[in-house]
């Protein structure tokens, strides 16, 4: 009985801050544990095939890794050049260098260098 008192205070105390029930140190090492297996399948595939170049200074990884539902995040983002958070109407846009910019600072910048 009060192992369910002090679950259910707990899982309401962190809603109503707005924080997550399960540390963030947690959190790090389960989707690690989760990464490390396709990330060592993908390193070996790339051997395997001689194309180990294609991951080497790169800051994102060649592969995407579905770390399941429960974590996936939802984040704010803001244009680092116009300062806004983005919108429906504004939506993040990826540039071909990696950068990514909501559309109103691209449209800014391509109107710009007219």
């Amino acid at each position: 009985m009060w192992v369910d008192i002090y679950e259910t205070f707990t899982r309401d105390a962190c809603q109503l801050l707005g924080i997550s029930v399960e540390s963030p140190l947690a959190i790090c090492i389960n989707a690690g544990c989760t990464a490390v297996p396709a990330l060592l399948n993908i390193k070996q595939v790339m051997m395997q095939r001689q194309v180990s170049g294609i991951w080497n200074g790169k800051d994102e990884l060649p592969i995407e890794i579905d770390l399941g539902t429960d974590k996936r995040y939802h984040s704010m983002f803001a244009c680092p050049i116009l300062r806004q958070q983005s919108t429906e109407n504004n939506p993040p846009m990826r540039l071909i260098c990696g950068h990514v910019i909501s559309r109103d600072a691209l449209n800014k910048l391509c109107n710009g260098n007219k």
